[in-house]
């Protein structure tokens, strides 16, 4: 659960040109041409967050799991605009959201919306099958 941690630090140590640089990231998905693009954006937006909190450990982990979760975030994009057709719409409303709580300073809420920002992911994932296992 990195965003969580990463939105509550960058919410309390997050400078004006991080916030600006997450605004411009949000305007490119805005426009973004493919649903490729979004996600490539999406992965940027959190790495932007990631940085934005300065915290070297956290960077270090993020960069660990980065790969995997660009590759997941990209599947499960495609699942959900096959049924959606908003991925790209709904992806600027969540981090235009998200970028809103963390800009105002408030680290508790920040942490809250980073959590509920996944928690919107993670309802989509597919159930697992059960094993047959003894």
């Amino acid at each position: 659960m990195i965003d969580p941690v990463a939105a509550e630090l960058a919410a309390e140590r997050g400078k004006p040109k991080d916030f600006a640089a997450l605004e411009a990231n949000i305007v490119s998905t805005k426009s973004a041409k493919t649903l490729a693009d979004v996600s490539r954006l999406d992965a940027e937006f959190h790495d932007r967050i990631v940085r934005a909190a300065g915290n070297r450990r956290l960077l270090l982990c993020w960069n660990s799991l980065r790969d995997q979760f660009a590759l997941w975030l990209t599947q499960m994009q495609l699942r959900q605009d096959a049924v959606t057709h908003r991925v790209r719409q709904d992806t600027v409303a969540l981090h235009r959201r998200l970028l809103d709580v963390i800009r105002s300073g408030d680290a508790k809420k920040a942490s809250e919306e980073g959590r509920r920002h996944v928690a919107g992911w993670i309802k989509l994932m597919p159930e697992l099958p059960e094993s047959t296992e003894e």
